[in-house]
């Protein structure tokens, strides 16, 4: 996958596959400020690649990942740090990263409603790419094995209200399944990194505004 693709759902239609199409931008990452050294790098994974178990009622029932023979199950959803919602540089960061942990949550579950509640009608390319995509497979009755992300957000700048983050990302191999269990679509990991910059907004928390692909880092 080119550094000019983010977060391509495949789409079952008519017993085809279309790939939807991604958005490009040509906006400069943030300048990285003398504050975001190695200490304010930040990584993350998917929360939910690790077994785990969520409880409903008395019962506690165990997370099952996705197979061939079916998709995954009782997947616990990602813990968003209580920093995630301050006006701050620190704040916009660990929102990035709860965002991009939940598209991962998204992209196991087939469920965006929670992405949708972070993502601003501004991100053509959350919701072509990513949202109506998954909306689009779940309602076909498929579902994903893999393909989740990996993530560094590199840098940071905030302005007001306003916070423009500069980060990567590598997807994993993914397979994606029709609802009869045939194979629907396969996609290798990914080589190199997709580089981009997330436009946030603040009004009482943070929204995803933007996310526009760049070719260098």
């Amino acid at each position: 996958m080119s550094a000019r693709k983010i977060a391509c759902v495949a789409l079952l239609a008519a017993g085809s596959i279309a790939l939807a199409a991604c958005d490009s931008g040509s906006t400069a990452p943030p300048t990285q400020t003398p504050s975001q050294g190695q200490d304010e790098t930040t990584k993350g994974t998917t929360q939910s690649s690790a077994p785990a178990s969520t409880l409903t009622g008395s019962q506690s029932k165990q997370y099952r990942p996705a197979t061939a023979d079916g998709p995954a199950k009782n997947v616990p959803f990602p813990k968003k740090p209580g920093i995630a919602d301050e006006k701050s540089e620190k704040g916009s960061i660990a929102f990035l990263k709860h965002y991009l942990a939940v598209m991962n949550y998204t992209f196991e579950t087939y469920d965006s409603s929670s992405l949708e509640k972070l993502t601003s009608d501004n991100c053509k390319l959350c919701y072509q790419n990513i949202i109506q995509g998954v909306q689009f497979n779940s309602a076909q009755g498929g579902w994903q094995v893999g393909g989740q992300y990996e993530y560094k957000v590199y840098s940071s700048k905030l302005d007001n209200s306003t916070a423009l983050l500069g980060f990567s990302m590598h997807k994993n191999q993914s397979t994606l399944y029709k609802s009869t269990g045939e194979v629907a679509n396969e996609q290798p990991e990914q080589i190199g990194n997709t580089h981009a910059v997330a436009v946030l907004k603040y009004k009482n928390s943070w929204i995803v505004d933007s996310i526009s692909i760049n070719e260098k880092p």
